[in-house]
C-alpha cells in the first residue's frame, strides 16, 4: 500500500529525443479516475458581486485535466506525474525510442526549495551590503588621508583699516 502510494507520487522526466514537435494524447480508460493525474472535471463555485447592480451571486465555473501533452523538439519536461509513463501513446512511444523517460528519486518539497533560494537570496544581499559597506568605508579612509595630507591654507589677513573708505582728498 505504501508503496502504490510512494509510486503515484513518484515524478518523472520527459524528454523528446526526435527533431520534431510531437502531440501525445492523454485519453485512457485507466486514465480517467487516476487522482494523482487529477483526472477527474472539477466544478468550482465562487461567490462574485455584479459590478453595476451590486447583487451577490454564485458563478460556475469548470476546470478538466489535459489531453494531450506537446513536446517541441528536444524538449525536456521535469516534475510531471508518474501517471503519465503509464499512458498508451507515451509507453508507445518510449518503446519506439521517441521518448526518454527518467524517474525521480522523489517528489521535490517545494518549500524546501524555497527555502533553499530565500536563503540564497538573502546571503547574496548581505554579500553585496558587506562589500557596499567596505567600499564606504574605504572612501571615508582615503578622504581622510588625502584631507591630512593637504596643507591648511591661510588666510587671508585683516586689514588694520577698519570702517568706511575714504573719501578722495581734493588736495591730490
Amino acid at each position: 500500500m505504501a508503496e502504490a502510494k510512494k509510486q503515484s507520487e513518484a515524478l518523472v522526466t520527459i524528454e523528446n529525443k526526435k527533431r520534431r514537435m510531437k502531440t501525445y494524447n492523454l485519453e485512457g480508460e485507466h486514465m480517467r479516475n487516476r487522482p494523482d493525474f487529477g483526472y477527474q472535471r472539477i466544478v468550482q463555485y465562487q461567490t462574485v458581486t455584479h459590478p453595476r447592480t451590486g447583487r451577490v451571486g454564485q458563478k460556475r465555473g469548470r476546470t478538466s485535466s489535459p489531453s494531450s501533452i506537446t513536446f517541441c523538439a528536444r524538449e525536456k519536461k521535469v516534475n510531471l506525474p508518474h501517471a503519465l509513463s503509464v499512458c498508451p501513446d507515451i509507453k508507445a512511444a518510449k518503446d519506439r525510442g521517441d521518448l526518454k523517460i527518467t524517474y525521480q528519486d522523489g517528489p521535490i518539497e517545494v518549500k524546501a526549495l524555497a527555502a533553499k533560494v530565500r536563503k540564497t537570496t538573502l546571503q547574496l544581499q548581505q554579500e553585496a551590503d558587506e562589500a557596499a559597506q567596505k567600499r564606504e568605508d574605504d572612501h571615508a579612509k582615503s578622504e581622510l588621508v588625502t584631507n591630512a595630507a593637504k596643507k591648511p591654507e591661510p588666510e587671508p589677513k585683516a586689514s588694520k583699516r577698519s570702517g568706511a573708505r575714504r573719501a578722495p582728498s581734493s588736495s591730490d
